[in-house]
């Protein structure tokens, strides 16, 4: 089964960067860990609480993006 993560897309930079969109911190913070190595799970311990809902908000706004599958370890 695939691991599902998550990469800030050119818009994502530029929000990091700008800050144009008026992000809560916690969306914020969601926005910079999403790195492309963290899954939702690991992303939700690292933020506290269910990041599915934000996870959609960031990615409706076009700043994240889902990353490109990796296998699991068997």
């Amino acid at each position: 089964m695939a691991r599902i993560t998550f990469r800030k897309t050119d818009a994502g930079q530029a929000e990091i960067r700008d800050r144009k969109c008026g992000l809560d911190g916690r969306l914020r913070t969601l926005l910079i860990l999403c790195n492309g190595q963290l899954a939702e799970a690991e992303l939700a311990a690292k933020v506290g609480g269910d990041v599915r809902e934000p996870l959609q908000r960031l990615i409706g706004l076009g700043l994240i993006a889902i990353a490109r599958p990796e296998a699991e370890a068997p």
